[in-house]
């Protein structure tokens, strides 16, 4: 009798284990590992530097974009025959005291020429000389690109207003002139308009505060005098965009943005090892304590069903009187 009763015990503890295998507690195991991965890997993701290596492409374009500048006037470009005498615009007049004849050397459609840098530094000049960015003249109302593009002759000289979104700017150092011009930022406009064409904006200075780089998003209004419909190397080729020289920003709207949480280094290996033995031992405490869950209730029962023969074996007590 004690043979099945050790028979029942067995089959009861074998149905425990089929009830919660240890394949199951291992892949348990396994899947409290990666939660804690998946976390740790979430903090991280939080990073906006860790995502960069994703955009390096579009950055890496957007840098063959010329960057050069007028250079100093050297006797090829400065015997060049000038057009027709420059007439004021129709949208306007020549601003200031600007010579005509230093606009009779700026020529559309070309990269800077040595024979523009008598008109490029003189603007600058007068622009600096400025009390504020607001240059007099200024119209109220911006112009598109679009319009810049299909009349520059017309603007040329002119003072103009330009507003849009800034994505890239950069400073630039001058090379030694005769205006005392050390240095000027190079901005490229994204207009509200539908034209797609950008306006490349010289400003002489920009806030302390402005950033520099190839993804920026910062809208911003200049007024300034328009010099010429300005050739430069793009990914899909030659391009052209209207070129206006500035003083500096006249409205300047920094994007809102909140304050990010403050960002915790990657774990060190001592971490980490801490972090997958702490899931390691939660997971085992929890196979544990569900194994005992299914284990104990099954040994009761079996222990509760197994029947006592030893009253019948008993010579002395006849079946009737046992029962």
């Amino acid at each position: 009798m004690n043979r099945l009763a050790d028979e029942a015990r067995r089959q009861a503890l074998i149905k425990s284990r089929q009830a919660f295998p240890w394949r199951v507690q291992l892949r348990l195991a396994t899947l409290i590992i990666a939660l804690v991965l998946v976390l740790v890997m979430m903090q991280r993701a939080r990073r906006p530097d860790n995502w960069r290596w994703m955009f390096r492409s579009g950055d890496a374009q957007e840098g063959h974009l010329s960057v050069t500048q007028p250079s100093q006037v050297d006797g090829a470009d400065a015997t060049e025959s000038p057009p027709a005498n420059v007439v004021p615009s129709e949208n306007g007049r020549l601003w200031g005291t600007i010579n005509p004849q230093w606009l009779s050397t700026v020529r559309d459609d070309t990269v800077f020429r040595a024979a523009e840098s008598t008109a490029w530094y003189g603007i600058l000049a007068k622009l600096k000389a400025l009390p504020s960015p607001l240059v007099p003249d200024a119209p109220r109302y911006p112009v598109g690109p679009l319009q810049l593009q299909r009349q520059s002759p017309a603007y040329r000289g002119c003072a103009v207003r330009v507003e849009g979104t800034v994505r890239r700017a950069h400073r630039i150092v001058a090379p030694p002139n005769e205006a005392g011009i050390e240095a000027y930022w190079q901005c490229w406009l994204s207009t509200t308009s539908e034209s797609e064409i950008p306006v490349v904006v010289y400003s002489l200075e920009m806030p302390n505060e402005f950033p520099e780089g190839m993804t920026l998003n910062e809208s911003v209004t200049f007024t300034g005098i328009f010099f010429k419909r300005w050739a430069y190397e793009a990914v899909e080729g030659p391009r052209t965009a209207p070129l206006v020289l500035a003083r500096a920003p006249l409205e300047w709207t920094p994007p809102v943005t909140t304050s990010p949480a403050p960002d915790r280094p990657l774990p060190s290996p001592l971490e980490f090892v801490g972090w997958v033995l702490l899931a390691a031992t939660v997971a085992a405490l929890f196979s544990w304590r569900v194994w005992r869950g299914y284990r104990r209730p099954t040994r009761s029962i079996t222990e509760a069903a197994a029947p006592d023969f030893a009253q019948w074996e008993s010579p002395h007590t006849p079946p009737r009187d046992a029962l």
